[in-house]
């Protein structure tokens, strides 16, 4: 009989991507980083919006394109309390579109800090045979899948290479080579206990949430 530990692991990435662009007020390319805040401003019966960047080093303002003449009869009345507002998760979503970032802005730097909060999905009777780990990425990240989980689970990264390469631990969707990746929504890791030293611990440490990762600008 399989005793499985089954644990979805959420990660939220902390600091949001930063575009590097020309700053007028240093005059050379810095990092920018985001206000939180949304400007709007109405054109007769259309709207413009931007999300308020400000230079890292002087604080110099860019203004970042979110709507273009939009009609206010075009926009959900829930939608345009959320822009009036700069309701948080409206404007988390705005700062992590990277794709969207990239192609007004071409060089967009991401950070690898989040927080990882664990939920026990089900444990059947102990021992423990094997641990199922399940991610859901709330936002993009780049954060790398093998320094997650060395610190998630209180191994080293060469620790972690070495139970991929024996078939201890599995990554859905790309194998071993999936670990020198971002983490990705959806991936799902399966770890076989039998064998793995301090496989107790290794489980325990699976469903106990720990610090979060660091490396915040």
């Amino acid at each position: 009989m399989c005793n499985v530990l089954d644990v979805a692991w959420i990660i939220c990435p902390r600091t949001p991507p930063q575009p590097i662009l020309a700053c007028s007020g240093c005059g050379t390319t810095r990092r920018f980083r985001s206000s939180g805040k949304l400007r709007l401003n109405a054109n007769g019966k259309a709207l413009d919006g931007w999300l308020i960047y400000r230079c890292v080093q002087c604080d110099q303002t860019w203004n970042r394109s979110i709507l273009r003449r939009k009609k206010l009869r075009e926009i959900e009345p829930a939608m345009l309390l959320a822009l009036q507002a700069s309701e948080p998760a409206l404007v988390r979503s705005i700062e992590f579109d990277v794709p969207g970032l990239r192609q007004i802005t071409g060089s967009v730097e991401q950070f690898s800090d989040a927080t990882v909060r664990k939920v026990i999905r089900s444990a059947t009777g102990r021992p423990w045979s094997q641990v199922k780990i399940s991610l859901t990425v709330v936002q993009p990240s780049s954060l790398r899948l093998d320094r997650m989980l060395a610190s998630q689970l209180g191994r080293s990264r060469t620790q972690i290479h070495a139970l991929a390469a024996s078939g201890h631990l599995r990554v859905s969707g790309g194998g071993e080579r999936s670990l020198k990746r971002a983490v990705q929504d959806g991936t799902c890791i399966t770890i076989a206990l039998s064998g793995i030293e301090q496989a107790d611990a290794l489980a325990q440490a699976a469903m106990t949430c720990c610090s979060d990762m660091a490396q915040r600008p």
